[in-house]
């Protein structure tokens, strides 16, 4: 799920915590949020999960130019957003990437390269570019 940036939900009725009769239901919450931990995952509840996926559903990709030098994209949002992924395909390895708006790249791999955007804001659309560079052979 990590390596895809997919979701993953855990709902646990802690209030069901009976020692005696649970004990191994109680050391694997534990084990679980152990390994969670150092993930750092967004921990939200059922209405805040709800409502970021109105908003993603509500985002708009489209392409802002495309030329000879790279390509560029531009992200609209209709309502803030925390936390979007956008993959890009057909980058090279010497490609850099750049925007106007703050992000991550958290992966590069053969062909493409994922981003994260921390925060877009409503009504404020975000640009990001692939400049090519002189050694993947493009002018």
């Amino acid at each position: 799920i990590i390596e895809a940036g997919g979701l993953a939900v855990l709902l646990w009725h802690n209030n069901f915590f009976h020692e005696e009769e649970y004990r191994e239901w109680e050391e694997t919450y534990e084990r679980l949020l152990d390994w969670l931990a150092p993930q750092k995952p967004w921990v939200a509840c059922g209405r805040d999960v709800a409502a970021w996926w109105v908003a993603r559903s509500a985002a708009r990709l489209t392409v802002a130019e495309d030329g000879a030098e790279g390509k560029a994209w531009e992200i609209a949002c209709e309502r803030p957003i925390e936390g979007l992924a956008v993959e890009v395909f057909g980058t090279r390895a010497g490609d850099a990437i750049e925007g106007d708006v703050r992000f991550a790249e958290v992966r590069r791999e053969a062909e493409s390269a994922v981003l994260v955007f921390p925060r877009l804001e409503a009504g404020v659309p975000a640009r990001f570019r692939v400049r090519r560079t002189a050694d993947c052979g493009m002018k």
